[in-house]
């Protein structure tokens, strides 16, 4: 017959086992979190205007904006941008273009991302990361 001190022992290592296993059971019944993926405009120097989505109106891009699927973004003469995507890649704009964002897209952090820009007018110069 075990002793007090043996069962108490075997609860003790098994109690964290089976807490875990009743955790990710009852946790595969929800939805993840979906990824959203974060794409970010720095501004060098000059004017930096945005466009959003279903608006004619051009404003001020400030340092720190998030950037989505749809927006324009243009340089003035002059002004120099970067804009990091969300699997780090870059773009940098030179004054005087114009881009617009057709999709940026990620299910989740590990599946295949679709990054689609339209350039309109300028140079541009991009540094993409490897998959």
């Amino acid at each position: 017959m075990p002793s007090v001190r043996s069962l108490l022992r075997k609860v003790m290592l098994l109690t964290p086992i089976f807490l875990s296993l009743m955790l990710g059971t009852v946790s595969c019944g929800t939805k993840a979190a979906a990824f959203t993926p974060l794409t970010v405009l720095s501004i060098v120097g000059g004017n930096v205007l945005v466009q959003k989505p279903n608006s004619s109106d051009w404003t001020v891009g400030k340092e720190g904006t998030t950037l989505q699927a749809g927006d324009k973004i243009k340089t003035d003469t002059g002004a120099t941008a970067v804009i990091t995507f969300f699997d780090g890649s870059t773009i940098d704009l030179n004054g005087g273009t114009q881009i617009s964002l057709d999709e940026l897209n990620s299910k989740t952090s590990t599946t295949p991302k679709i990054i689609k820009i339209g350039q309109t007018i300028g140079e541009t110069g991009s540094n993409i990361v490897k998959l």
